[in-house]
């Protein structure tokens, strides 16, 4: 509580044989309060409450007036409550502005040392050395480290697959990986493969899912032989019905706009891939799964 300073608030709740009291009778002699340990007196405004049983109590300024302050909650009259005792050692304005203005000058040198701004908060030098440090160093490798991954990498891969003079196929693969992950802006990870190795398709309403953006809905087995002149849908829930793409005789591609999920229902059901041939005097079910049509992101979480 802060000394001699109007518009502050005590928050507490009353109870009886443990179990809280909601919306108290509160009366005249119920609550007095004490200044440095003297007499106690009636407050100037009695504590309000809700049905939850929360009580507030808005001490005038002349009741903060005082480094020890005593509020007592006693139902005199009734007995619906139990004596509640709330003792406050007060803060002036002073001591708070000095406490702030010493930690806001505080400098590294300060913070390293095992005494400032107290006993024992000392913080590790290479740890605080890093906030000068650029995005990245800690993951950058020397040349040895760099030659040390080639070493293994060429039993598997060929000679110099990541050295730092030879070929650069490791570093491509890298290059291809960031530039899908640079993707990824300051909001969480949302799920990106739509299509589960069982063949489940997990989409989010309104969210796209291009090629170009690495979320095209992707189906292969090796056991299809899918004519290259054949029209191929996906059909969900018996009723809407969108083309795919023959991506090989053993995979095919689906894209959707945000415009087409939007228009979709959330929630769970199934869906099938038919090969209709020319003329459509053919139709084989490719492929029949589950699948889940969600309402916001679904998040990501490691294994």
């Amino acid at each position: 509580m802060r000394k001699n300073v109007a518009g502050q608030r005590v928050v507490f709740s009353l109870f009886k044989a443990g179990a809280r009291i909601a919306n108290p009778t509160m009366a005249a002699n119920d609550f007095t309060v004490a200044l440095d340990g003297a007499g106690q007196n009636n407050v100037a405004t009695l504590p309000t409450s809700d049905a939850a049983g929360k009580v507030v109590w808005l001490p005038s300024q002349a009741e903060t007036n005082a480094d020890t302050v005593t509020f007592l909650a006693n139902d005199v009259l009734g007995a619906e409550w139990e004596p509640v005792t709330l003792h406050f050692d007060t803060v002036t304005n002073t001591a708070v502005a000095t406490m702030l203005a010493d930690y806001s000058t505080l400098t590294q040198a300060d913070i390293l040392d095992d005494s400032t701004p107290f006993s024992g908060a000392d913080i590790d030098a290479a740890i605080s050395t890093r906030g000068t440090a650029d995005p990245g160093d800690a993951m950058m490798l020397t040349v040895a480290e760099r030659e040390a991954i080639d070493t293994v990498l060429s039993l598997v891969h060929g000679a110099d697959s990541w050295s730092a003079t030879g070929g650069s196929d490791v570093v491509s693969v890298l290059n291809a990986i960031r530039n899908k992950t640079d993707r990824i802006g300051t909001g969480r990870a949302i799920m990106v493969s739509p299509v589960i190795v069982d063949g489940t398709v997990r989409i989010v309403k309104g969210d796209a899912y291009y090629d170009t953006d690495g979320r095209r809905l992707e189906w292969s087995d090796e056991e299809w032989n899918i004519i290259d002149t054949s029209v191929l849908v996906m059909i969900i829930h018996g009723e809407t019905t969108f083309v795919a793409t023959r991506l090989s005789a053993t995979s095919v591609g689906l894209e959707l706009s945000s415009v087409q999920t939007l228009a979709l229902d959330a929630g769970n059901m199934r869906y099938s891939l038919q090969e209709i041939t020319v003329g459509g005097d053919t139709i084989s079910r490719v492929h029949d799964a589950p699948m889940y049509i969600a309402s916001q992101p679904l998040p990501v979480y490691a294994p």
